[in-house]
């Protein structure tokens, strides 16, 4: 069983048919998303189209949900991402919203070997928490405190990880649409004697990125593309 593991794509539909073109080679039985599919990005519509094509299980991350709700009013000072966030929020059908509403918090996949796959956004308890490689083994116990996974699944931070953890693994498959220069993911191949997980890496043609998000029409392109032009991407 070969699960392949998607997060952040972030409205980001060239950095998402890239990866779905590897994911092509790949063959996985199933694609998970870790959720914050639509904000932050030129094409927020277009995104959630493709997922819903695709039939991928995905959980709901914090920028999901915020589109979900009343954004404030602009405001002198406020965040440019906001600004944003509040213009995918208004590309968005009722159906568009069904689809993000209808994220679980949690997903949890049977392994072929009778453990399990618990996906979710930030953290099991709250997509906000945070897991990284530097999150103290105890303070992990925390996080994944009345749960029970051979592996642990989670995005939010745009870094991608596997870590071993007493008899677990966690990861994090990075961000499809908002890690410059590349977009990532990771593949679990599961079977009844045991499980592998890999992380992968596509690197992006940034000028077909910056041209599609010019031609989106979304609000603070310029601040938007200082974080994919060459001599700032890392």
């Amino acid at each position: 069983m070969r699960i392949a593991i998607i997060a952040d794509i972030h409205g980001n539909l060239v950095a998402l048919e890239s990866v779905l073109a590897a994911l092509h080679h790949d063959a996985p039985d199933m694609t998970i998303c870790l959720g914050d599919v639509a904000a932050t990005g030129p094409r927020p519509r277009d995104v959630i189209a493709r997922l819903r094509t695709l039939g991928c299980q995905c959980v709901l991350g914090n920028a999901d949900d915020e589109l979900l709700q009343p954004l404030p009013q602009p405001q002198p000072g406020e965040p440019r991402w906001l600004a944003i966030d509040r213009w995918c929020a208004a590309q968005l059908s009722a159906g568009d919203r069904a689809f993000l509403a209808s994220f679980a918090p949690t997903l949890t996949v049977d392994l072929p070997d009778g453990a399990a796959l618990l996906a979710y956004h930030g953290a099991p308890a709250s997509y906000d928490q945070l897991i990284t490689t530097t999150t103290a083994a105890e303070d992990l116990d925390a996080l994944l405190a009345g749960t029970s996974a051979a592996v642990y699944a989670g995005g939010h931070t745009h870094a991608p990880f596997i870590r071993a953890h007493h008899t677990c693994w966690v990861l994090n498959p990075g961000s499809v649409g908002l890690r410059p220069p590349n977009a990532t993911y990771a593949l679990i191949d599961a079977t009844a004697v045991g499980l592998a997980a890999t992380l992968r890496s596509v690197q992006l043609d940034m000028d077909t990125v910056l041209e599609d998000a010019r031609r989106s029409g979304m609000p603070e392109y310029d601040w938007w593309s200082s974080f994919w032009r060459a001599e700032d991407a890392t």
